[in-house]
């Protein structure tokens, strides 16, 4: 005779995503999406602002006010300057938004960070100090933030995970991290501020 005893439920794993359209779906995938789109809706308002999308915040609204922004930190070329700025704000928010080429984006939200921490905002210290001057905290979150990105890629919820593409884990968070930082130094030292936001000195007669 056939044993009709019905076998008890499984039990629920804590965690365990629940069944339906969402199948895969975990917390980390909503935390990354999370990340994501502030970090990439930041930037890339930003970078619509500098081009008179809207004014607001005391920040430049124009390219011509943006280059002349960047003179008061001792910057050079800063016509050129102002245009890598907004192209690297716009595509890298777009990118992190959209979960798309992940670790480059997060390479270019990075590197502007970087280059804000390690040139004009160092002599202020981490939290500023007594003249005034703005410390590198905030930017320091925004630089870690997207090289953690760039380590984890961007999760379920992105156009690299409906393509396929597997941008993530060690090598291309590292290779994040490197042009992040590359592209900083070539900032700092190329338009003339230099490490510790040290302004180059004047040019002779």
């Amino acid at each position: 005779m056939a044993d009709t005893t019905s076998s008890p439920p499984e039990p629920a794993v804590l965690g365990s995503p629940p069944s339906g359209s969402f199948d895969g779906l975990t917390g980390v995938d909503i935390g990354l999406l999370v990340l994501r789109f502030v970090i990439g809706i930041i930037l890339l308002g930003h970078g619509l602002q500098k081009l008179g999308w809207f004014e607001g915040g005391g920040y430049p609204h124009d390219m011509g006010t943006q280059a002349e922004f960047l003179k008061l930190f001792g910057y050079s070329s800063t016509s050129l300057l102002s245009w890598m700025l907004v192209l690297t704000e716009v595509g890298a928010g777009l990118s992190l938004l959209l979960g798309a080429l992940t670790p480059l984006g997060a390479a270019g939200g990075a590197g502007i960070m970087f280059q804000a921490v390690a040139g004009y905002q160092w002599s202020g210290g981490l939290f500023g100090d007594s003249a005034g001057a703005v410390g590198y905290e905030f930017a320091l979150v925004f630089f870690a933030a997207a090289i953690a990105l760039g380590f984890t890629g961007p999760g379920h919820l992105s156009v690299d995970q409906v393509l396929g593409w597997r941008l993530s884990g060690i090598r291309w968070g590292l290779a994040a991290l490197a042009l992040a930082v590359v592209v900083g130094l070539v900032v700092l030292v190329g338009f003339g501020v230099g490490l510790g936001g040290t302004p180059a000195p004047p040019a002779g007669p």
